[in-house]
């Protein structure tokens, strides 16, 4: 099973909510290895489509640091 930002087991030190930018990186993450695996199954469209998802995560993650 996947753990997310907010889930006690993700191995996270929270101190109770999850921030903004914890989140993006974590969606960030997933994307990537999805993206990876459609590419590696040489689902074109669909790697292109998490592609465009990963930038617009990575965007809003750096747009949150600021």
């Amino acid at each position: 099973m996947i753990t997310g930002p907010e889930d006690p087991d993700s191995g996270r030190v929270s101190a109770g909510k999850t921030s903004r930018s914890d989140t993006l990186y974590y969606i960030s993450d997933i994307v990537h290895e999805l993206k990876r695996l459609a590419e590696k199954a040489e689902y074109r469209t669909l790697a292109a489509i998490l592609g465009v998802a990963l930038l617009e995560a990575r965007t809003q993650s750096k747009e949150s640091e600021r």
